[in-house]
């Protein structure tokens, strides 16, 4: 039960995920800012996310070796793919573009920083969440 409940878990930072960072790149874009914020690694990072919270929803539900092992390698795809934007761009490259739109961008800078810093270690956490599941498979 408690895999499902992670799996809603990550369903719903996925889409948060997407919706923030999906859309300070398409202000980015638009605005013509001159962040480098990029939309594809964005929408990539949060529909990983997504499916994996839905292949940890299966893999709990039915007992398949199948769904947690493709749930362990997204995983572990999100967590380069979350590295090496944090690495490019900073912590808080998903809020950048926000940055300029308001008035006070050390505050925001500060929230993204701790975000991001809160997010990646979750993404290093996920895939030793997930190892467990991989080793209950078929009875």
């Amino acid at each position: 039960m408690g895999y499902v409940i992670l799996g809603d878990v990550l369903i719903l930072f996925g889409a948060f995920f997407g919706l923030f960072g999906s859309s300070s790149a398409l202000t980015a874009l638009f605005l013509e800012s001159s962040t480098s914020s990029f939309f594809g690694m964005t929408i990539a990072i949060a529909m990983l996310i997504f499916f994996t919270g839905i292949l940890m929803q299966f893999s709990a539900l039915k007992r398949n070796r199948i769904f947690p092992i493709i749930a362990l390698v997204l995983s572990v795809i999100q967590l380069f793919l979350y590295c090496a934007e944090v690495l490019r761009n900073g912590f808080n490259w998903w809020l950048s573009p926000v940055q300029e739109l308001l008035n006070s961008p050390e505050t925001i800078s500060q929230i993204g920083s701790f975000a991001g810093i809160a997010v990646l270690f979750a993404l290093i956490l996920l895939p030793a969440i997930i190892l467990p599941l991989t080793k209950k498979g078929i009875k």
